[in-house]
């Protein structure tokens, strides 16, 4: 049995707040499918399973979508 991506990990945390299909380059936020609220739970969500605080004030290059997550949570968790 293959063992999970982190990509997928994320994808299944985003997927039980928006029952939609996309792709994990999507801004979610900007292609309509999360809004604000949506974004402050689902990363409480992802702080909760992977032990981790996620700050993205100070990335320049910010989208939401799950592969710029999958790569903020691995540089986190290397630390």
């Amino acid at each position: 049995m293959k063992k999970k991506s982190l990509e997928d990990k994320v994808k299944t945390i985003i997927k039980k707040f928006r029952k939609i299909q996309f792709s994990t380059k999507d801004d979610l936020y900007k292609k309509g499918i999360v809004d604000s609220f949506d974004i402050l739970t689902i990363i409480e969500e992802l702080e909760k399973k992977f032990f981790i605080k996620l700050n993205f004030a100070k990335d320049s290059n910010f989208t939401f979508s799950v592969s710029y997550i999958a790569k903020k949570i691995e540089l986190l968790k290397k630390r």
